[in-house]
């Protein structure tokens, strides 16, 4: 029932704030690059410039069928906001109708 051939792509992209996190989805959705994304609050403890920094951020998790390549993760951190974005995939197996969901939201099916 999990199969490879039911995999997606989650991307995991960190924000400083809910709208800025909203707006970037919105954009990604729009454009057919994800299919669904999942905006959760966040605690951040980081150094940054020789300081220990804790941020409340927001992660946006981000669920598509597309490869996950050089040129989308370019483009991704090309329009994000931060100097040095977080922004990882990774590859999960999923059930055969979400599956099915995702490919027909970027297909414009849905």
């Amino acid at each position: 029932y999990l199969t490879i051939m039911n995999s997606i792509n989650i991307i995991y992209i960190t924000f400083s704030d809910a709208d800025t996190a909203n707006q970037y989805c919105k954009q990604l959705l729009t454009e057919k690059r994800i299919a669904c994304a999942n905006i959760y609050g966040i605690q951040s403890l980081y150094p940054w410039a020789g300081t220990l920094h804790q941020d409340d951020e927001y992660v946006a998790i981000c669920k598509t069928s597309m490869t996950v390549d050089d040129e989308l993760m370019e483009y991704l951190e090309k329009i994000h906001p931060y100097e040095v974005p977080c922004i990882w995939t990774t590859q999960v197996n999923c059930n055969l109708k979400y599956r099915s969901w995702i490919n027909s939201v970027l297909n414009g099916k849905s």
